[in-house]
């Protein structure tokens, strides 16, 4: 995954840092943090963030469609990690753990330094950088 990574699979690789652990989540907490995301193309999008209609668009190349999900108390539509964990097994390395992958999340004014495996990284890391470095 190189510098001529395609943005299908950029959104592959950021989802897999979003979701961590968690098994659903609701379509705006996935665009406010994909649009939030430090070095991400999604809160530009040719002169726009990342809407709802063209995450379920990019998502439905890899044969992921969004659907009813509940998170807390609250049941909107949204993505279930059931749906993405072909893809991501598919398009991502698989040196890369879902774990490893949930370190480099980072959005827009958090602090941080740079650190290994489980620990926060610096700001400006992401999933790319990770398979990079190994």
């Amino acid at each position: 995954m190189g510098g001529t990574q395609s943005l299908g699979i950029r959104l592959l690789a950021d989802l897999r840092a979003i979701f961590g652990e968690r098994e659903h989540l609701l379509t705006s907490e996935i665009l406010g943090t994909l649009n939030e995301m430090v070095e991400s193309p999604w809160g530009d999008l040719h002169g726009k963030p990342l809407d709802a209609h063209s995450l379920a668009w990019r998502l439905g190349k890899f044969g992921v469609r969004p659907h009813q999900v509940r998170v807390g108390m609250t049941t909107a539509k949204g993505y279930s990690r059931v749906d993405l964990h072909d893809p991501w097994r598919r398009y991502l390395p698989a040196n890369v753990s879902d774990n490893d992958v949930l370190t480099l999340q980072r959005v827009r004014g958090e602090e941080g330094v740079d650190a290994a495996p489980g620990q926060v990284p610096s700001r400006g890391v992401n999933c790319v950088e990770l398979s990079q470095r190994r």
